[in-house]
């Protein structure tokens, strides 16, 4: 215990006079004196708790403060430098995809070109798949014509 909680507790009494009551009276005094010894102690206990957290919040402004103050400038110290370290590693990365990225925009570029050219070979086979139809119907019609002719002759 602190030395101040020690001499609260003189000052108040409680240790003494608990001890020297129990001593001289009966069991059952003793029960009804320690009970009321305790509701004394217990209030005896709330002026010390009191006083152990007036003295704790003390401390803790002056802790506090300091830390504060600290923690504030360890912060500051390391926010600037996972910045400065982010951004190291940003430009780095940059660099390296760079290359990466000029071969991805040429393959693009290459790949528009060449879809240009797919639509226009794609233009040229409709075209010619449009011919062929259109001769597979004229000699289609040819054969009809020349199957009535052969059956007109037949009969």
């Amino acid at each position: 215990m602190d030395d101040s909680v020690i001499k609260v507790l003189r000052r108040n009494g409680s240790w003494e006079n608990s001890t020297r009551n129990s001593s001289h009276l009966g069991q059952e005094k003793v029960k009804n004196v320690e009970r009321e010894n305790d509701f004394i102690l217990d209030q005896k206990f709330g002026i010390l708790a009191q006083e152990i957290k007036k003295r704790m919040k003390i401390k803790s402004k002056h802790v506090t403060d300091n830390s504060s103050s600290k923690d504030l400038n360890i912060v500051n110290k390391d926010s600037l430098e996972d910045k400065k370290l982010n951004i190291k590693r940003i430009k780095d990365v940059k660099t390296k995809l760079l290359p990466y990225l000029l071969d991805i925009q040429e393959l693009l570029e290459q790949k528009a070109l060449l879809d240009n050219k797919m639509s226009e070979i794609d233009k040229k086979l409709v075209r010619i798949k449009s011919i062929i139809l259109r001769e597979k119907q004229e000699y289609e019609e040819e054969i009809k014509a020349m199957k009535k002719n052969v059956d007109f002759f037949d009969d």
